[in-house]
C-alpha cells in the first residue's frame, strides 16, 4: 500500500475515537429498538449536532437491513420500513435524503440467539448502532453482528464480525450490499473500502453487486471526513 504515511497520521488523530470491537463477544449497551422485518425504526436523538456534508443532524433512523437515514425531526423526510429496505439499489441509496450505510443489504434477526435485533446505545461523545445477531434473508445461518458509530467530529467507524456478508434468496437486488456514505446530489464511481485510500467527494461508497462479494469481515473501516470527501482506512 503506498498510503503509509498518510494514513499513520490520519489513524494517530483517530486513535481516541476508535472504540468498540469487532468480536462483539460483551452484550449489547443501549437502547433495543426491536427485531422487526423490513423495518425503519422512529428517530432516535443522536446525542449531539453530527456534521455530514455541509450539515448538522440530530437524529438518525436505523434500519434493520444496516443503514440509517438522517434528519433534523423528520426533515428531510426518512426512507420508510417495506420494500426499500431490502432493495439496497444505487438508485434507492442516491434518492436524496442523507443515508449511511454500514452494510445495507437483505438482513433480518435471526432466529438462533435470544436479544436479535438493532440497538442504540447515545451519548454526547458518540451514537453507537449495533446489528446483533443477523443473518441474511433465506439464509438462517450464519448468524452474524455489526455496527456502526458516529463522532461529534464526523468520524464515522463500521465494525464487522465474523461471516458479515450480503446475500439473499428474494432476488433482484436484494443480495446487493453497499458500505458507505451519500449526502446528497449525484454518486461517483464505486470505490474499494478495503484498501485504503481517499475521496474527494461526500458521496463515498462501495457497491457489492454479487452476492458474497463483502470482504471486510472481521475487521474495523473507519471513514474520516476531509471536506470534501473522505478518507478510509
Amino acid at each position: 500500500m503506498r498510503l503509509v504515511s498518510t494514513l499513520t497520521l490520519l489513524l494517530s488523530a483517530s486513535a481516541a475515537l476508535a472504540q468498540g470491537t469487532t468480536c462483539f463477544t460483551a452484550p449489547p449497551a443501549g437502547t433495543f429498538l426491536g427485531n422487526s422485518s423490513d423495518t425503519v425504526y422512529p428517530a432516535t436523538p443522536i446525542g449531539f449536532a453530527f456534521p455530514f456534508g455541509g450539515a448538522t443532524y440530530t437524529d438518525i433512523h436505523v434500519s434493520d437491513h444496516g443503514f440509517a437515514a438522517l434528519s433534523n425531526g423528520g426533515v428531510p423526510t426518512p426512507p420508510v420500513s417495506g420494500g426499500f429496505t431490502y432493495s439496497p439499489s444505487l438508485g434507492n441509496f442516491s434518492l436524496g435524503r442523507p443515508m449511511i450505510a454500514a452494510l445495507w443489504s437483505d438482513t433480518v434477526a435471526g432466529s438462533l440467539t435470544p436479544g436479535a435485533g438493532v440497538y442504540v446505545d447515545s451519548s454526547a461523545t458518540q451514537c453507537r448502532i449495533e446489528w446483533r445477531s443477523v443473518t441474511s434473508f433465506g439464509f438462517p445461518t450464519p448468524e452474524f453482528n455489526l455496527a456502526m458509530t458516529l463522532f461529534p467530529s464526523g468520524q464515522v467507524q463500521f465494525d464487522y464480525g465474523a461471516n458479515v456478508t450480503n446475500n439473499s434468496t428474494f432476488g433482484g437486488v436484494s443480495d446487493n450490499g453497499i458500505v458507505g456514505m451519500f449526502t446528497g446530489g449525484a454518486l461517483p464511481a464505486s470505490v474499494n473500502l478495503s484498501a485504503g485510500g481517499s475521496s474527494a467527494n461526500d458521496n463515498t461508497f462501495e457497491n457489492f453487486v454479487v452476492a458474497n462479494a463483502f470482504d471486510m469481515a472481521s475487521n474495523r473501516l473507519l471513514m474520516v471526513p476531509t471536506h470534501p470527501g473522505w478518507t478510509y482506512v
